[in-house]
């Protein structure tokens, strides 16, 4: 994209059924332009653990066979997945660790994928401490790097943590055998920047960090949560920037959000948050947001010339039909009025794709037409719109019975998993 398109970052609740019994209250965080629905994030509740949380969970069962071990992560019984590859490092409370696990041991775990559908949560054993430009992680004291560095910026940080009394000339850190550090890739701007200190403050936050939780976590109860990432507000910002858009102003009626934004958006953005406060209208109510969600819950999606589309999400794939519906041409021109359905339906195609998160495999039965320039064309424009998500489209070709292919990467849960 050429240019960003700004708009406001809405971060309210919606409810889902709210005519019902069995109707759900969600936060969300929605990305509105020119008043039109752009991006929506549904905030994960305080039950769910996102990832980077560190919790002490109980193991339930041993499958050696598979190998891994089923960890249960609350007195709810949410059930993790931990691989038994790789577990040199696991720290066990409530025992004596002896290089294999057992139902009962209570163990240090990460969060590395949350639940979908029929999938409990995803586990690994090693742990770490991420700040931006260096990861600490539990291991036998060497230094690492990011590839992406190139030879002369490790070059350099190494002399300065040399100078420094961090590590040795051959990469072995002085007085942490126990851990690990990597060197990310953003360490190659301060090095343009003659900022190294930045980096050694890095370094040293993320060791001391990983230490403390490994030597309190004894002290603490089964089921403890060690540490809970705030990474939602991370993912808007780096799927937005992805998808080409420009927060110009953060607003909310929630308390809580306005305390999370305060703390996590940057110092110089400050003044683009705003606490919603009027009495007589409410944030929702004021940008639509309930009915602009609800159709996204919907089958049909209407277009500006008449014409809908009809999505269907199925067990194996999304199918997608175009219809002409109210769209009326004068006189015997239906080709042009075909074409001109057919790309507004890309167009919408791709945004609904994009908000309703929805991934996998997607069959699109575009009306057909005469004219293979016209088909052509459809063609390059949905794969041109296909390029504003934040998720990766990949647009085939139209099949012999004149059905476009395209696939979208999964990343999260799609909205109607989450709000039905």
């Amino acid at each position: 994209m050429t240019s960003k398109i700004s708009g406001k970052l809405i971060i309210t609740s919606y409810k889902y059924g709210k005519f019902h019994k069995e109707s759900e209250t969600h936060r969300v965080a929605c990305f509105i332009a020119d008043n039109k629905l752009e991006y929506i994030k549904v905030i994960p509740d305080e039950q769910v653990l996102p990832a980077g949380t560190i919790v002490t969970g109980k193991v339930t069962n041993v499958v050696n066979n598979i190998p891994a071990a089923f960890v249960a992560l609350n007195q709810a019984k949410d059930m993790g997945f931990l691989s038994l590859v790789d577990l040199e490092q696991a720290v066990v409370t409530n025992g004596k660790f002896n290089g294999k696990l057992k139902s009962g041991d209570e163990v240090l775990v990460k969060v590395v994928r949350e639940p979908m559908k029929t999938k409990d949560y995803t586990l690994t054993a090693k742990l770490d401490m991420t700040a931006k430009y260096a990861v600490a992680h539990m291991g036998s004291g060497n230094l690492l790097f990011s590839k992406k560095l190139s030879a002369k910026e490790k070059d350099i940080i190494l002399n300065y943590l040399v100078s420094k009394a961090i590590v040795t000339r051959d990469k072995k850190l002085i007085g942490m055998e126990d851990v690990d550090i990597t060197i990310r890739t953003d360490a190659g701007k301060l090095v343009a920047e003659e900022k190294l200190d930045v980096l050694l403050q890095d370094v040293e936050q993320t060791t001391a960090s990983l230490r403390r939780l490994i030597s309190q976590a004894s002290m603490r109860t089964c089921y403890t949560v060690h540490q809970r990432p705030v990474t939602w507000l991370s993912e808007v910002w780096h799927e937005l920037h992805l998808c080409g858009f420009a927060i110009e102003e953060y607003v909310t009626d929630d308390f809580t959000m306005l305390q999370t934004l305060k703390e996590l958006v940057h110092a110089s953005e400050a003044d683009k948050i705003r606490l919603h406060q009027d009495e007589k209208i409410s944030l929702e109510t004021l940008y639509g947001l309930t009915f602009k969600i609800d159709e996204l819950l919907q089958t049909k999606v209407w277009l500006p010339s008449g014409g809908y589309l009809y999505i269907e999400p199925t067990e194996a794939m999304t199918v997608v039909d175009v219809n002409t519906g109210k769209a009326i041409r004068k006189g015997d021109d239906s080709e042009a009025l075909f074409y001109e359905v057919n790309r507004e339906a890309a167009a919408e195609l791709a945004r609904q794709l994009r908000l309703r998160n929805i991934s996998g495999m997607v069959i699109v039965d575009f009306i057909n037409m005469k004219s293979k320039e016209n088909e052509h064309a459809i063609l390059s424009y949905m794969k041109e719109c296909a390029k504003a998500d934040y998720s990766k489209i990949a647009v085939y070709d139209f099949t012999r019975l004149g059905l476009l292919e395209l696939t979208r990467n999964k990343k999260s849960k799609a909205l109607h998993e989450i709000l039905r």
